[in-house]
């Protein structure tokens, strides 16, 4: 980058080479709604400096602003890029993050959002929704967000009697989320309560691996064999109308459940020692409890719920959250009488 002391580009004061430099937001740990502020710099500070160094040399250290927020984020991720270069066999490279999305996924929503007249009204939408996705498809965050709701929700259902535990090994959470088509308001009431519906597809290809033992009777004679097995399962496609309710205040939620079970692929391949091994009885027992799983949790009457604002363990949003707490009891220093049994 050439630097200039005005608009005029008259006199060229240096040149900073991004690819010596490492560039941070100053001042560190902002919190995200004001790391763009106008009046906070960009830091660009030269690598290899050690923190020794109290006094730094001359162009080591540039602090730069820009006009406006907007214009500082394009600042900041002109600079990261321009820092990641590098030259390679093939020229210049720009290292990527391990968290930029795939360039086919990309596209792969350009198509979706453009494939029929269905997606024209909800195109904007799905176009939003998806890009946001793309943004945190391949971070830990949402990885751990899915394990912790397939765990909850498997606990609570009844697992055939020759699966032992079932463990999450890993999760792939696919390359897209569901499209929303069809809209429609069924009903927005003065009290607050909204209904409406929408239908969804998927087919991102939702992946998880875990890890059961299964116990198989492979004749009468012989003892039952005990097998550990690595089941691979992927959400191939996922499709139905859902239903979504916000209730009148003071709920800090929205409710989403399928209207009717909805149409769902799976794929899933027992793996054992590095060998696919088909065992169909397995197969489709797994099958049969992720579908009652699904119907047990996310079909109607059946919704799951979604927080849109916290309440702190008081169910809504209050003025004076002592209004929902227990009443204080006081502590008893000896027995009461209804503890006392007639013995």
């Amino acid at each position: 980058m050439w630097v200039y002391p005005d608009e005029k580009l008259s006199r060229c004061l240096g040149i900073i080479d991004f690819t010596k430099y490492h560039v941070s937001i100053h001042p560190n740990s902002l919190p995200d709604n004001e790391i763009f502020h106008k009046e906070l710099p960009i830091r660009t500070r030269r690598r290899g400096l050690t923190k020794e160094s109290e006094v730094l040399p001359t162009r080591s250290e540039y602090f730069i602003f820009a006009k406006t927020p907007v214009e500082k984020e394009d600042w900041f991720l002109a600079f990261l890029k321009a820092a990641r270069t590098k030259k390679g066999r093939s020229g210049v490279e720009v290292e990527r993050n391990a968290t930029d999305f795939d360039h086919a996924a990309i596209y792969q929503l350009i198509r979706t959002i453009h494939s029929d007249e269905h997606h024209l009204q909800t195109q904007w939408l799905n176009a939003f929704l998806g890009r946001v996705f793309l943004g945190i498809y391949k971070t830990q965050v949402i990885k751990d967000y899915f394990i912790r709701k397939i765990v909850l929700k498997s606990s609570k259902v009844k697992k055939p009697s020759f699966l032992g535990d079932i463990t999450v090994r890993d999760l792939h959470v696919g390359n897209s989320m569901p499209t929303v088509t069809n809209p429609k308001l069924i009903d927005l009431q003065p009290n607050g309560e909204m209904t409406a519906e929408f239908c969804i597809d998927y087919s991102g290809g939702f992946s998880v691996e875990v890890e059961t033992e299964a116990t198989i009777s492979m004749t009468a004679r012989l003892k039952p064999l005990k097998v550990n097995l690595v089941l691979a399962v992927t959400l191939k496609k996922l499709s139905g109308r859902m239903h979504l309710k916000i209730k009148p205040p003071p709920t800090n939620r929205f409710w989403l459940g399928f209207c009717e079970d909805p149409v769902m692929s799976l794929n899933i391949e027992p793996i054992v020692s590095d060998k696919q091994l088909k065992f169909a009885m397995v197969i489709q027992a797994i099958e049969r409890r992720i579908h009652d799983m699904v119907h047990e949790a996310l079909v109607l009457p059946n919704m799951d719920d979604y927080p849109f604002f916290p309440s702190h363990g008081t169910g809504g949003i209050f003025d004076n959250s002592t209004e929902t707490k227990e009443p204080f009891q006081q502590q008893s220093h000896g027995p009461s009488v209804d503890s006392l049994g007639n013995d």
